[in-house]
């Protein structure tokens, strides 16, 4: 994989569609990037350890469209 590349992240399933993504499994520099980009953002909650943002989200945000 190149610095160019998008990472590929694993999608958290929410009753079999992709609903979540967990921020420490992005690598760097996409996790800085992205977490600047989703100050302000809702987030979902769920149980585990970490931080999570919308699959939606990431995939705009890899696609130019997020923020919108």
């Amino acid at each position: 994989m190149t610095n160019n590349a998008p990472p590929a992240v694993p999608v958290i399933q929410r009753n079999g569609r992709p609903f979540a993504i967990c921020l420490r499994d992005i690598p760097q520099p996409w996790q800085d990037r992205f977490r600047a980009a989703l100050r302000g953002s809702a987030c979902p909650v769920m149980d585990g350890d970490g931080e999570y943002a919308y699959v939606r989200d990431w995939q705009d945000w890899l696609d130019g469209r997020f923020p919108h």
